[in-house]
């Protein structure tokens, strides 16, 4: 039906695209975001992010109630 390839067979992609922390440690702590370069903890990025994490559940837990709600219903 076709006429034949002239480049041969297509090649196939890898399915993700690679990871962008080629040649950082995989064993480090997500925690380490927390600390300030000297290595103690910086409490101003502690309470800022705990914010955040409150903000964000007040915005989310009204629509969750309503969908659960609304899977109480079906």
């Amino acid at each position: 039906m076709f006429p034949p390839n002239r480049f041969g067979p297509p090649r196939q992609r890898p399915p993700f695209p690679p990871p962008n922390n080629v040649g950082q440690n995989p064993q480090q702590n997500p925690l380490n975001y927390f600390k300030k370069p000297d290595g103690h903890w910086d409490i101003d990025k502690i309470s800022g992010s705990i914010g955040q994490m409150n903000k964000l559940v007040g915005q989310v837990s009204p629509m969750v109630k309503q969908l659960n709600g609304f899977m109480k219903k079906l």
